[in-house]
């Protein structure tokens, strides 16, 4: 199982909000193992697989889009692969309820009303994961010419 991301930024937050839970409780981890420890719970071989393949593939949907099952198979997925890294179940299923990983995004089961009061929540989520870009031509041209020198000011 793996959910695509569109951007790493999710990913690197998640590393390091469970880096500072666990640390709180004495599991001292450094940051990259974290990230290691985040793309596994997302599918990957490592934190270097997932920045590969960041935006590659289409945003899979995120818990609140998927049903009660496939939920379920996330968070025991995710909490398992905290076990197999050495830290206790009963800390890892806390470190998987505070970080939620794969959670974001508007709920299926509200109304229309209630639809419109999360638009501005949904979108600070898209923002979060890259779902939603922002053109910034001038630093995108820029990238790309490698002869690019900015001019200096005398």
């Amino acid at each position: 199982m793996r959910f695509n991301v569109v951007s790493t930024n999710r990913p690197k937050g998640d590393a390091k909000r469970l880096k500072r839970y666990l640390q709180a409780y004495g599991c001292d981890l450094r940051l990259a193992t974290c990230q290691d420890l985040v793309a596994k719970m997302l599918g990957y071989r490592d934190y270097n697989e997932l920045h590969h393949l960041a935006g590659s593939l289409p945003a899979t949907d995120g818990d609140a889009q998927v049903d009660d099952q496939t939920r379920v198979m996330r968070r025991a997925h995710h909490i398992d692969t905290l076990v197999a890294a050495g830290i206790d179940l009963s800390l890892a299923a806390d470190a998987i309820g505070e970080i939620r990983p794969t959670s974001f995004g508007p709920r299926c089961d509200v109304s229309v009303a209630q639809a419109s009061d999360l638009e501005a929540t949904t979108t600070a989520f898209e923002e979060e994961w890259g779902l939603k870009t922002t053109v910034r031509p001038f630093v995108v041209e820029a990238r790309k010419s490698r002869s690019f020198r900015p001019k200096q000011r005398d």
